[in-house]
Parts: C-alpha cells; structure tokens; sequence
C-alpha cells in the first residue's frame, strides 16, 4: 500500500514540475519550425505488442537536398 502511495504522489509531483519545461519546449518546436510538435511511431514491445511511441520532433519536416 505504501508503493503505491508513493509511486502515484512521486508521479504527480514530476508531472508537476515537467510539465512548463515540455510546454516550453513544444512551443520552441512551434515557433522555429513548421509541422507537428511529436513524432509518432510504432515499435514492438514486451510480447511483440506494437505501441505507438511518441516524442518531440528533432528534426525539420520537408528539407530540400
């Protein structure tokens, strides 16, 4: 009962304190550069179930060579 206490306070609390630093990075993807804020993929995981894995983009969408 205490783990989970923990876990589920411990969790809330980085929630808390991640959330302006991803807001501000999403923000940072919006304003330097056009296209989506994650990036979208699927991967296998535990099992071979497919999960989609979400992250935020790192590189420019639609770049001339």
């Amino acid at each position: 009962m205490w783990k989970r206490l923990f876990d589920i306070v411990g969790s809330l609390v980085l929630i808390v304190v991640s959330s302006p630093i991803m807001i501000a990075i999403a923000i940072a993807i919006k304003i330097n550069s056009t296209g989506p804020i994650f990036f979208f993929q699927k991967r296998v995981g535990k099992g071979n179930k497919l999960f989609t894995f979400i992250k935020f983009r790192s590189m420019f969408t639609h770049l001339s060579t």
